[in-house]
């Protein structure tokens, strides 16, 4: 030991130093990753909720259909795929007036009926999973008033909106 250094390069107050850093970032890492452990049991603990299959009557509406089609895309008794999964089978299919927005010439924007397309109103029974507060379909989508989902049936594909969701008896 010569001048109060250990080895000629590291004084005993360097070791002292570097051994302190060292040992604060331990208790800090494992007090970090001991964090996270206890954060992910909790979610996992919330996650693991009970889940159940229940039966919902969907209302979904399909804005501006062409009508261009040989045959009608909706059918009562006819199933539903979101994702290519089983979504449901049709109970009722209403028809209305599609309307397409025109701009006139001094700027104004009116609303007329697009002779070429149709709007359908379709309702169709499916089996949902309650989770969370939530309701998904079997591919995973959250299914409620206002949600998108793209729907296809054997003659359409195409998105509807969530306009009414009922549980069954």
């Amino acid at each position: 030991m010569k001048n109060g250094k250990l080895f000629g390069k590291l004084s005993w107050i360097d070791l002292v130093v570097l051994l302190f850093l060292v040992l604060l970032a331990v208790v800090t890492a494992v007090r970090f990753i001991g964090f996270r452990s206890s954060e992910a049991a909790k979610n996992s603990a919330a996650t693991t909720e009970t889940t159940a299959r229940v039966s919902y009557d969907i209302t979904l509406r399909f804005l501006s259909v062409p009508t261009t089609l040989m045959q009608e895309p909706f059918a009562e008794g006819q199933g539903m795929m979101v994702r290519n999964k089983a979504f449901g089978k049709i109970l009722s299919v209403e028809k209305e007036k599609a309307y397409r927005e025109t701009t006139l010439a001094d700027g104004s924007v009116e609303f007329v009926e697009n002779a070429h397309a149709v709007n359908y109103i379709v309702t169709t029974r499916v089996s949902l999973e309650e989770k969370n507060g939530g309701l998904y379909a079997e591919g995973g989508d959250t299914v409620g008033v206002g949600k998108i989902l793209t729907v296809c049936t054997r003659l359409y594909a195409g998105d509807a909106a969530v306009f009414r969701v009922e549980k069954t008896q």
